[in-house]
């Protein structure tokens, strides 16, 4: 990731080197929306400046272990990182509140959402979600915390079952496991200095093999304090320079 290529030509814009809007659905709503994507050249400056703002001793060997993608608040709830930061956790919004101890099927999720008033179906993201969260994350698990769906800005290791934190009335997050933070980036890190392609829009789910790429993951959790100092120096490589717009 400190050498990037990229060849101008006829139709390559603003928006391909710098930034521009890209069109995605939410999961929950079917909505479209429209999030900020960087370009190439502003994604090898924010790695430039990259710091490590949080870290901890990595595990030893990451063989075996769970990677999962997870979204912790967006932009109308983006307190939700800070909160898991500070508190060594992570929230899930979806369970509209319920308590799901004990639960270990998705039929019994979906039966503890009806009876708490949710009309809901079995099959709804919802569902899938607080599945995923409190059955099928296992303590030791990695969690690759997203910023967007071209970012991630936080890597943590599961360290708790799931339990239930009761909250305001108004405030959906009381799904929770603990989870010990083991690098937190600012600004976030590109996708590609971990993954082989972009995140998806599901708040969490399972990386599986072909889409993280796990030497760089190693390699991310193996740095040490002798990152400090200086910035290491980026590259960028342009081809036909004189064609771009």
């Amino acid at each position: 990731g400190l050498v990037r290529f990229v060849t101008f030509h006829q139709s390559f814009s603003y928006e391909d080197f710098v930034e521009g809007l890209r069109a995605t659905t939410d999961e929950s709503t079917g909505a479209l929306r429209y999030e900020v994507a960087d370009g190439v050249f502003k994604l090898l400056c924010d790695a430039a400046r990259v710091t490590v703002t949080h870290r901890a001793e990595a595990p030893l060997d990451i063989t075996g272990r769970q990677i999962w993608k997870m979204s912790l608040g967006n932009n109308s709830d983006s307190y939700i990182f800070d909160e898991c930061i500070e508190k060594g956790i992570a929230l899930l919004g979806y369970g509209a509140g319920v308590d799901f101890a004990g639960c270990t099927t998705r039929e019994e999720i979906h039966r503890r959402l009806v009876k708490a008033g949710e009309k809901i179906q079995q099959n709804d993201y919802a569902v899938t979600a607080v599945h995923t969260f409190v059955t099928q994350v296992k303590v030791g698990d990695v969690l690759v915390v997203t910023d967007g769906l071209t970012k991630f800005r936080a890597i943590g290791e599961v360290t708790s079952e799931y339990r239930w934190l009761p909250r305001d009335d108004e405030e959906p997050y009381m799904q929770c496991r603990s989870v010990r933070w083991i690098r937190v980036y600012k600004p976030s890190l590109a996708f590609d200095q971990l993954m082989s392609n972009q995140f998806s829009q599901m708040t969490i789910y399972r990386l599986r093999d072909g889409s993280i790429d796990f030497s760089k993951l190693e390699q991310l959790l193996k740095q040490d304090e002798s990152e400090a100092g200086e910035p290491t120096p980026r590259v960028l490589i342009i081809d036909e320079i004189n064609r771009g717009n």
